[in-house]
């Protein structure tokens, strides 16, 4: 028993399918397609299908259906006689040509690439040979999957479109997989240095524990010279201008390379671990590193430290 809903939307799609005339502007092929899916919702024989189309003709197309209703007896007569009458003679180079230049989109899905070819191949031929819409099919499938479904059709003695469609389905699954596993991949998405950096001094509590536990510099970083790393192999001479502290610096630098480093006091400068306090670049010339009096030492300076 059909469900009354159906019925209803039966009911609803024919009334607002607009008439057929035969005027230039319609297309006959489309249009009984579109009786066929209003009779496909509740599987209508081919009778109720005539007359649905009666109907919904009106002006010259008619007139036609009246001239010749004893000899219009069955659908599929109907479907082919209203085809060869008000089917346009340009109609079939301009779908061929559509077909024949149609090509799957970037982000069109194997699924609705094959209905579209196989409705243009319908409307061109209804009874195009299956060889005929495999061609198309296999022309206009995107390049990155083009060459693997072509592979896997070597495998079947008698490939079909349904056979493509199998196979498409297939290679865009792996396809969609591998696009998943780029994007996943922890080695892509691991934070820059630039944000980590930016991450570890969002405070000045924080900014002082990563300044802490960076790797010991023999001379404290600026913009005018490169850091020296004393755990590392990499070794970059100070550019100063007192040769022979420059010449002290590398070789104390050279000396240090290969063994343990151990953990260095705060500075009495600045409080900084990352040196020692007679190499602090905040280091008065005279006098106290601290302050620049003399009479103390830095040790004994009444200045707060940083």
């Amino acid at each position: 028993m059909t469900s009354p809903i159906l019925l209803q939307a039966q009911k609803e799609s024919h009334r607002n399918l607009q008439s057929f005339t035969g005027d230039l502007t319609q297309d006959v092929d489309e249009y009984i397609e579109r009786i066929e899916n209003i009779g496909s919702l509740t599987n209508e024989p081919g009778e109720v299908l005539q007359i649905l189309l009666k109907e919904k003709l009106t002006g010259q197309a008619e007139r036609w259906f009246k001239d010749n209703q004893d000899s219009l007896t069955t659908w599929s007569t109907l479907r082919t006689c209203l085809r060869e009458r008000f089917q346009q003679p340009w109609l079939n180079q301009t779908l061929f040509s559509t077909l024949d230049n149609r090509k799957q989109e970037a982000h069109e899905s194997v699924n609705d690439y094959y209905d579209v070819v196989c409705r243009l191949c319908r409307r061109i031929d209804p009874k195009m040979s299956k060889q005929m819409i495999l061609h198309f099919l296999q022309k206009g499938v995107r390049d990155e999957i083009k060459t693997n479904i072509t592979r896997l059709m070597l495998t079947d003695n008698d490939p079909t479109p349904e056979t493509f469609l199998k196979f498409a389905k297939i290679e865009e699954h792996v396809e969609k997989m591998n696009q998943s596993l780029d994007t996943n991949n922890t080695y892509f998405n691991r934070p820059t240095e630039s944000y980590m950096m930016t991450s570890a001094v969002k405070s000045s509590s924080t900014a002082k524990q990563y300044i802490n536990h960076m790797p010991r510099l023999s001379k404290p970083y600026s913009l005018n010279q490169p850091p020296v790393h004393e755990n590392s192999n990499y070794y970059q001479p100070f550019h100063t201008s007192n040769v022979s502290q420059n010449y002290a610096l590398n070789n104390r630098v050279r000396s240090y390379q290969g063994s343990q480093v151990t953990p260095l006091s705060p500075c009495l400068i600045c409080g900084l671990r990352n040196h020692r306090t007679i190499e602090c670049y905040q280091r008065q010339p005279d006098g106290c590193f601290k302050c620049g009096h003399r009479g103390h030492r830095v040790v004994q300076c009444p200045q707060v430290f940083f």
